[in-house]
């Protein structure tokens, strides 16, 4: 028999879990680990969790949009060559919808990994993200797309990202180019010294 459990203000969601829903008791069992410790970093002031690409990100973070209320959730990354645009623009667009506005949608072309284990043959980096978000922001109907955020290692991905997002990852960045980094991004606020 499945049971299905309410969401309580203040506790973690139980998405599906019980005998019978199709679901593995592990997996069910992760899950709400997962956004019982988002619900504990959300009372301890956290102001956001980044979800890696690895795990099915975008499912991760509708989870957190629904088991917590104020804490910012997003993907980092998204790669973009991992489903269609019209897939990650709907997605996007309902955790989006479901988290009041708190997700940030973060993108990239991955690395070598990634697109082995996809089996996907990449194009050229800055065409095709350019091209991917053009298209993501095209669809009509699906409600409003959350604030993009590019993944950059290198300063051309930081220009584009300053074009036609909303924000920079600086996936891998080194602190020596940052400066120069932050200048071409837009971002003008120093970075706290340690």
């Amino acid at each position: 028999m499945s049971r299905v459990w309410r969401r309580r203000p203040g506790t973690a969601t139980r998405l599906i879990a019980g005998r019978g829903s199709g679901i593995g008791g592990s997996v069910t069992r992760w899950v709400w680990q997962r956004n019982s410790k988002a619900v504990g970093r959300q009372r301890r002031g956290f102001c956001g969790i980044y979800m890696p690409s690895r795990y099915g990100n975008m499912a991760q973070c509708a989870g957190l949009a629904l088991a917590t209320e104020r804490i910012r959730s997003g993907t980092a990354i998204a790669p973009i060559y991992a489903q269609t645009t019209e897939e990650f623009a709907s997605g996007a667009a309902y955790i989006h919808e479901v988290s009041g506005g708190r997700f940030r949608f973060g993108i990239g072309i991955a690395h070598g990994p990634t697109h082995q284990r996809l089996g996907i043959t990449p194009g050229k980096p800055l065409a095709d993200t350019r091209a991917f978000v053009e298209k993501l922001k095209s669809f009509d109907g699906i409600g409003a797309l959350p604030p993009i955020v590019l993944a950059a290692l290198r300063q051309r991905m930081v220009a584009l990202a300053a074009e036609i997002a909303q924000g920079v990852l600086f996936a891998n960045a080194s602190l020596t180019h940052l400066t120069a980094s932050r200048g071409r991004s837009g971002c003008h606020r120093s970075f706290p010294r340690r």
